[in-house]
């Protein structure tokens, strides 16, 4: 028998993906005439798999990191397409000794150290998300019940181990023996919170460290955005926790308190929130790289 029409269940809200980017100088390199050394890139592969990457070129090295910023994304989007068709494997092996080979590949300057820059990318469909991390960086997630988790990813000095190392023993070796312990050389740190007028709440904290080897090809972190009900998800440079004195948290909050879910809607919500924060006195004090996708219900 047909259910009554007042007894209809309410429709189900159409799922999709949208997927943004958006990157711009910070205030020190701006003041001085510098080049921005973050980059970030997206886009749809197919109908159901997005793609977004985020690099920042080494601020410390005196060279031009801007080029290896770029060089690190598009060699991330050519070594990820043979992998395209399988969902949540993206990044298994031997994606890594792709990735680095790709990203050997697109030399355009003669000095090395244009290459040192981390990379932060993902993968995904609205039932898997894999997100690949060489280097320092952060991801984002915003939720259905309006929590946020936000993954920071820290070597000691600010100093990551790049994946332009990979390529020069003699590098790997010296930067090995920088480090006083190499078996716990990186916290990761997870911050969960919600956000609303009175600011930020931290409902839980924690970290761990991870050891060297287990970063030195890329560490992959895996979501299930439909069980998990994640609504969207980012990954974005280490300007994150250098927006004036905003948390990396507050921050986060900002650039992910998206309002419309279309088109460039990572870029609408950056420029809108920078430009609150300014007015504020909140500067971008590093430069700054984030790339987003939308999982959720318009």
């Amino acid at each position: 028998m047909d259910r009554a029409a007042g007894n209809q269940p309410p429709p189900q809200q159409e799922k999709h993906m949208v997927v943004d980017h958006f990157f711009a100088i910070g205030t020190p390199h701006a003041n001085s005439g510098g080049a921005c050394q973050d980059y970030a890139r997206s886009g749809l592969v197919t109908a159901d798999l997005a793609v977004g990457a985020v690099a920042d070129g080494c601020s410390g090295a005196s060279a031009n990191t801007e080029v290896g910023a770029q060089a690190a994304v598009f060699a991330f989007e050519r070594a990820l397409l043979p992998y395209r068709h399988r969902p949540g494997g993206w990044f298994d092996a031997p994606f890594a000794e792709d990735f680095l080979a790709a990203f050997g590949a697109s030399r355009v300057s003669p000095r090395e150290d244009d290459y040192l820059a981390s990379l932060v990318g993902f993968a995904a469909t609205s039932r898997e998300a894999a997100i690949y991390l060489f280097g320092d960086g952060a991801i984002a997630l915003r939720y259905t019940d309006g929590r946020h988790l936000l993954i920071e990813i820290e070597w000691p000095g600010n100093a990551p181990y790049y994946p332009g190392y990979s390529s020069r023993p003699e590098v790997r070796e010296r930067f090995l023996a920088q480090l006083s312990d190499p078996y716990a050389a990186v916290v990761q740190r997870r911050t969960e919170f919600v956000a609303g007028d009175g600011g930020v709440t931290t409902l839980a904290s924690s970290s761990e460290t991870r050891s060297f080897e287990a970063l030195e090809r890329g560490a992959v972190i895996r979501f299930q955005p439909a069980d998990e009900q994640i609504e969207a998800m980012a990954v974005i440079t280490d300007g994150l926790a250098r927006i004036g004195c905003l948390s990396a948290a507050e921050a986060a909050a900002e650039l992910l308190a998206f309002k419309n879910h279309r088109g460039h809607f990572v870029k609408r919500r950056c420029l809108r929130a920078l430009a609150a924060l300014r007015r504020g006195g909140h500067l971008l004090g590093d430069d700054l790289a984030i790339a987003g996708v939308w999982f959720g219900s318009e």
